[in-house]
């Protein structure tokens, strides 16, 4: 409610923002992806190009809708400019997240396994046992069970370390 009476209110930069609040949030939950197109749209239409995080919230949605093809397009062009960190994180998972649910595993297992890389020079133990944890997943669809295993198995100790209760749920779900 707040969320979109603050979109309907706001320009600029503040609307990009709140839109991808709001946009994460609906697409998190997969839920009115109408509006999260709708909303992408209407900033189009009065603001122009999108930013950053407006076009990553416009690869979710695609991803969303099944659209991996398009969604990888976003995510290969904005890969060749120089982003943050952080930002570089988010279109990696993305192109993983894209290739796997495409049925691409190898490509997704490379794009995991930057972003893992990324985490561990962050030191961000939790988004690296995240990212292991995605990694894993594609591997055990390739049958490469004893790689999995192992990617499986150190993202579940290090939800344990890190008392992620329900991260560590997803990581026991991958392991059965």
């Amino acid at each position: 409610k707040y969320f979109r009476k603050a979109v309907k209110n706001s320009k600029g930069k503040l609307k990009a923002q709140t839109i991808y609040s709001l946009g994460y949030l609906l697409i998190r939950k997969e839920e009115e992806l109408n509006e999260v197109s709708r909303l992408i749209s209407g900033f189009k239409k009065t603001e122009g190009e999108l930013p950053l995080r407006l076009k990553f919230i416009e690869g979710r949605l695609l991803c969303a809708e099944g659209k991996f093809k398009k969604t990888m397009e976003i995510v290969e062009e904005e890969l060749k400019k120089d982003l943050s960190p952080e930002m570089r994180r988010h279109f990696l998972t993305l192109g993983g997240l894209a290739t796997q649910q495409n049925e691409e595993h190898e490509e997704a297992i490379r794009y995991f396994q930057e972003c893992i890389d990324i985490a561990r020079e962050e030191k961000d133990k939790l988004h690296e046992a995240m990212f292991m944890n995605n990694k894993g997943f594609s591997l055990f669809l390739i049958d490469r069970h004893r790689e999995a295993l192992e990617e499986l198995e150190e993202s579940l100790s290090v939800s344990t370390k890190l008392k992620i209760g329900h991260f560590e749920y997803y990581c026991l779900l991958n392991l059965s």
